[in-house]
This record gives C-alpha cells, structure tokens and sequence, in this order.
C-alpha cells in the first residue's frame, strides 16, 4: 500500500459479528428519512394553494433532509 498508516491486519469482514448488526444499523438508515417525509407529505394538503408554492415546500424539504445528515 501506499499510505503507511494503512495495514491490511487492521481489516475486518463487515459481517463478522453476524447479519443482525449491519442489519440494525441498515434499516435505521433507511426508515428516519421516510418517516420524515410521510409526516411531511401529511402535511402537504393543508397548506395554501399559492402559486410555485408546491416546488418551494419541496425544495426546502429536500435541502433541509440533505443537510440534516
């Protein structure tokens, strides 16, 4: 390797401690952005119908879930 602080010794399998790990962590993952969309889709209906209104909320959504991971 080209980096000396790298040792190959120091890599382990990702599923060495078995499936239920990596799988707890995976479905966190997965599940905080959706419940946070579904609330927010829930939402969505009550607000008032203004022109660009719909692409605003939208963006703004989408913005403040990539900057919140």
């Amino acid at each position: 390797m080209s980096n000396p602080h790298v040792h190959l010794t120091n890599t382990q399998p990702v599923l060495a401690q078995g499936f239920l790990d990596p799988f707890k962590g995976f479905v966190a993952v997965l599940t905080y952005p959706y419940c946070e969309l579904c609330i927010f889709m829930m939402l969505f209906p009550y607000t008032k119908n203004e022109p660009h209104l719909e692409n605003d909320i939208l963006l703004a959504g989408s913005l403040a879930d990539c900057y919140s991971h």
